[in-house]
């Protein structure tokens, strides 16, 4: 209603030619501030003209640069032979990272490349009458010819491959193609690369071994367990490491260590070569710590968990505990546990009672 009025005073004034318009702010009101200016209106995350990510286009103008694009920068991504090129030996960087070309085996070639500023990969068989050779595809130098003796002293008879036709993990054994020999290696510790000629080409296969087997010198053999620790064995007083391997692999590498301030946990070596974990009671007058047992603040007269012998368990220059009966068959015990005292309430056996605070004969 009071817009109505305004516009009826407003053509009133227009009318009797009071009111100059050039004077007039019709500069839109901002309702949400109450200014006359429009709030900005940001979008993003951009990646800026200098190279930078910011969360909104006004952020990159208030940095002094330009929104170039929506969403995060795209690494740069660099090759040296300018794309997929089998023929030269390329270098791939990205933010550091960096990627050469490299021979598979004497046929394939793994050529890196640019993919939206990361670093892509793809194999390329270099083909008829081609070898790969150090990361890229060259002309094969060796021309074909009959009884060629390689450097080892090896006879081929001509060019092409020579070797077994079958894989076998536990044999090392040599194929040669075009006069380049490829033997049988280790990839680790349990997988095996085995050559072979399949078709008249060099083929390569990656086997695991069987369990208990590892990879040796190219081919799989049995390996034992070695087990070894350091403090000798079942010593809770100093802390050991035991370790459990089988070849090169480790799978077993651990220190004892305390459960509780009465509790260890302690590893030892069997003679099976594998290890024993087991919960051990550090014992009267000892408290777990820093994975071994030491002195404790805490003595039991009777030696600790004993039934048959009434002890008292002196803490520090606190009151003393002394082992008491319930009744006729149970008995509370008290001993030590870490730097304090625990008890627990145990019957006695058949044929003993209670009496005294000890279990006797009935």
């Amino acid at each position: 209603m009071r817009g109505i009025l305004f516009l009826i005073l407003a053509s009133a004034l227009l009318m009797a030619g009071c009111v100059d318009l050039s004077k007039v702010d019709t500069t839109p009101v901002n309702e949400t501030n109450g200014t006359a200016e429009y709030p900005r209106e940001c979008s993003g995350p951009v990646c800026g003209t200098d190279g930078q990510n910011y969360p909104s286009d006004c952020a990159a103008l208030d940095a002094g640069a330009e929104a170039g694009y929506p969403g995060q920068c795209i690494p740069e991504c660099s090759d040296s032979d300018g794309g997929i090129e089998p023929d030269v030996n390329g270098v791939v960087s990205v933010s550091g990272e960096n990627a050469s070309d490299y021979c598979i085996d004497a046929s394939l070639l793994l050529e890196y490349s640019c993919l939206n500023g990361t670093i892509d990969n793809s194999t390329l068989g270099c083909g008829e009458g081609r070898l790969c050779e150090l990361g890229r595809c060259i002309d094969d130098p060796t021309p074909p010819g009959a009884n060629e003796t390689n450097e080892t002293g090896i006879t081929v008879p001509d060019a092409g491959c020579h070797g077994p036709s079958e894989y076998d993990v536990y044999r090392v054994e040599t194929v040669v193609l075009n006069y380049t020999e490829y033997t049988d290696t280790c990839v680790d510790y349990k997988v095996v690369k085995d050559y072979y000629c399949q078709n008249g080409s060099l083929a390569s296969i990656n086997n695991e071994c069987d369990p208990g087997y590892g990879c040796m010198m190219g081919k799989c053999e049995f390996v034992p367990y070695t087990c070894v620790e350091t403090d000798g064995g079942n010593d809770t007083l100093v802390r050991g490491r035991t370790t459990v391997s089988k070849g090169i692999y480790t799978g077993f590498n651990e220190m004892d260590e305390c459960i509780d301030d009465g509790r260890i946990l302690e590893h030892m070596c069997l003679e099976n070569g594998s290890v024993l974990s087991q919960e051990l009671l550090c014992g009267n007058a000892l408290k777990c710590f820093a994975g071994k047992c030491l002195g404790s603040d805490c003595d039991d007269s009777d030696g600790g968990y004993n039934l048959y012998e009434r002890g008292t368990v002196k803490v520090r220059d606190l009151e003393d505990y002394r082992d008491e009966c319930m009744d006729e068959k149970r008995l509370r015990e008290y001993y030590c546990y870490g730097d304090d005292v625990d008890s627990t309430i145990v019957k006695c056996e058949e044929g003993f009672v209670c009496n005294m605070g000890e279990c006797e004969e009935d």
